[in-house]
């Protein structure tokens, strides 16, 4: 352990070193420098770049038995999330089923971390693209695809949830209106044109509105990607 050590000067203006309770007088021979030991740098855990997907546990990512792809289940998204530090969340109904609309949800998910990153999502579902177990809870399918979509963002995540399965109707379905205006929301808040969007996909298209609904969530994916990006 060092040992406490303080200078002072007495009445007569000699300096004097008192060290463990001794007062000792300096002069030019008995002067000597220790070398002082700092403590190790400390580097903060916020501060660390985190493989989210390495902190999955092996519960958390089921197998399609069919096809062999990966997915990964809401909960454990979830609980990264909230290791990562969730500042708050925000959830809001786009569209509620009815008979109008052919009985479609849609949700958007917005999470603010600790770090002032946030993250947001569109979630669709309806009768026919959802796991029979679901069809008549499609409200709650929507908004757990949007949460799932926006943690996975977050997160850096680059495997699909099983909440998002059964959508391959997206890639033919074109582009709501709610993800173009999300899209525009989140072009202004990054400072990128339309036209750098357009020309990312590997189907080139004249403008927002050409955009299939799956292109759509991946334009959006890539949008809040860019949030950690410009916070590094």
């Amino acid at each position: 352990m060092a040992k406490a050590v303080a200078v002072v000067a007495n009445t007569q203006g000699t300096p004097v070193v008192i060290s463990e309770g001794k007062a000792e007088s300096i002069t030019k021979d008995t002067i000597t420098v220790e070398p002082v030991i700092l403590p190790p740098a400390v580097t903060l855990e916020a501060e660390k770049e985190v493989d989210w997907k390495a902190e999955l546990k092996p519960e958390e990512i089921i197998k399609d038995p069919v096809t062999g792809q990966d997915y990964v289940v809401l909960a454990g998204l979830w609980r990264l999330a909230t290791k990562k530090g969730i500042k708050h969340t925000r959830v809001h109904a786009v569209q509620v089923p009815s008979d109008a609309n052919q009985n479609n949800a849609t949700v958007m998910f917005e999470v603010e971390f600790l770090d002032e990153t946030s993250f947001s999502a569109l979630g669709n579902s309806n009768s026919n693209n959802c796991k029979d177990i679901y069809k008549n809870y499609v409200l709650t399918m929507a908004e757990s695809r949007a949460k799932a979509r926006a943690c996975r963002d977050a997160l850096n995540i680059q495997i699909c949830s099983d909440e998002e399965r059964n959508q391959d109707g997206d890639a033919k379905t074109p582009i709501s209106e709610l993800q173009k205006d999300l899209i525009k929301v989140l072009m202004g808040r990054r400072g990128v044109s339309e036209e750098e969007i357009l020309s990312r996909g590997s189907r080139k298209v004249a403008k927002l509105e050409d955009l299939s609904k799956l292109e759509a969530a991946s334009t959006i994916d890539y949008l809040n990607k860019m949030a950690e990006k410009i916070k590094k």
